[in-house]
């Protein structure tokens, strides 16, 4: 038997940057939005997905940098010289496609889909009010 959870919206801030676009590539930052998250799961003698588990998937990357996976030993080790008095912290999450909204939401889908009993994830991520992708795994 299959269950299903919807979620309308959650969102994290977060910084990224975009190599080898004339504007994106600087630092920058934006609130994401995940919308219109939909999960079908196996029920198998529980009636329900924590919607805690999947709202600290999405905090994960909250005040985060996201960075692509090629460039993840380069802020690895500005994180070690940062020691022993940084003046901030700079904790970051590898994204392993890259930084693109699609790459993104595609990161985050599958993170929920890992959820034991999970087996469908579809969702929406939007850096703005018109940038955006959708991602499904799973399912039909």
């Amino acid at each position: 038997m299959q269950g299903r959870l919807k979620i309308d919206e959650l969102t994290f801030s977060a910084a990224h940057y975009l190599k080898g676009h004339p504007k994106c590539r600087a630092l920058h930052g934006h609130t994401y939005f995940v919308k219109n998250i939909e999960i079908t799961y196996e029920t198998l003698g529980q009636d329900f997905i924590d919607l805690g588990i999947v709202e600290s998937i999405v905090v994960e990357f909250d005040h985060k940098l996201l960075v692509p996976r090629e460039d993840a030993a380069f802020w690895a080790q500005l994180n070690l010289s940062l020691k022993p008095e940084p003046p901030c912290t700079l904790p970051f999450v590898i994204i392993p496609g890259g930084t693109l909204v699609e790459n993104i939401a595609e990161f985050i889908a599958t993170k929920i889909k890992s959820i034991k009993h999970v087996r469908a994830v579809k969702l929406q991520v939007f850096e703005g009010p018109n940038q955006g992708a959708t991602c499904q795994i799973g399912g039909e």
